[in-house]
């Protein structure tokens, strides 16, 4: 049975909408509590040219499977306070799932490219099985999303130009088994004490680089992530004045980062934070005995 448009199906669990192009998603998305599968990878350059910019989605379904598909060549410079993708407080319960979004240009001062419009995080957004690629330009203080979204299993691969003097990236994302692939370039140091990541991480590793234009005099911080548990970070930092990787209220489980990356930085010394050689953050029996467990 055809639905909106060209869509497949009725929205429901057993017979969700089917859909292969982006005005079809678009319509998908919208109808409350649907179900949505996409049936090919979407090319937003086939409707949505890089001078019209993606415009804001409001979704109110239920669940996206993206089937392991592509939603590609998304590009937006919205500056009126919307998202790209503003998910509906109590809406979404069933969550994004194995839907990759590449080539993502976001050049925004404004707005993040997810929205959430819950207010908790027992009733947040979740994101699974999901991988984000492409470049963010932003001196907003929250570039990928903001309010609570959860992530399990997804991979972030980012380059990342700030250009003020504070923004964080990340911010109420709890990320779970979560992959950050990222190339951090800041044009002017932070001066505020918080972080341009953050994060509560459980079981996840950020990897990459980040650079500051000119070495930190300041006594700010930059930290990495808020609140985690077994988390490992190896990102090298240049110019970054002194860092916390892990910083929460109190003392979190097992993590660990590859000292020798560091290059006029370091890190403020806590409990159950290993600073530990490139060598050793190789050696799986070392990192067994030290309490993070890796199989």
């Amino acid at each position: 049975m055809k639905g909106g448009y060209d869509m497949v199906g009725t929205g429901t669990a057993d017979d969700p909408y089917v859909v292969d192009n982006i005005a079809d998603f678009r319509t998908a998305c919208q109808k409350s509590d649907a179900y949505v599968e996409l049936s090919s990878d979407i090319d937003c350059n086939d409707n949505e040219t890089m001078s019209d910019n993606f415009k804001t989605l409001s979704i109110y379904c239920h669940k996206i499977d993206g089937k392991g598909y592509s939603i590609r060549n998304i590009y937006t410079a919205i500056n009126n306070d919307k998202s790209v993708f503003s998910f509906m407080s109590g809406r979404l319960a069933g969550g994004i799932c194995n839907l990759n979004f590449e080539n993502v240009f976001f050049n925004s001062t404004s707005c993040s490219f997810i929205n959430s419009t819950s207010i908790s995080a027992s009733s947040s957004a979740k994101l699974y099985n999901c991988n984000f690629s492409g470049i963010i330009n932003t001196s907003n203080s929250y570039a990928f999303c903001d309010y609570y979204i959860k992530a399990e299993k997804c991979t972030f691969n980012f380059k990342a130009i700030l250009p003020r003097s504070s923004g964080v990236i990340f911010s109420y994302l709890k990320a779970e088994s979560c992959e950050f692939r990222l190339k951090i370039y800041s044009m002017k140091r932070c001066t505020i004490n918080t972080g341009m990541i953050a994060v509560q991480a459980d079981n996840s590793y950020v990897v990459g680089s980040w650079e500051f234009q000119e070495e930190d005099t300041s006594t700010s911080k930059t930290t990495l992530f808020t609140y985690s548990n077994h988390s490992y970070v190896a990102m090298s930092m240049k110019n970054a004045g002194t860092n916390i990787f892990f910083s929460t209220s109190s003392d979190p489980l097992t993590c660990f980062y590859d000292n020798d990356l560091l290059e006029n930085s370091e890190i403020s010394e806590q409990n159950n934070i290993y600073a530990l050689t490139t060598e050793q953050c190789k050696n799986k029996d070392y990192l067994n005995s030290i309490g993070f467990t890796v199989v």
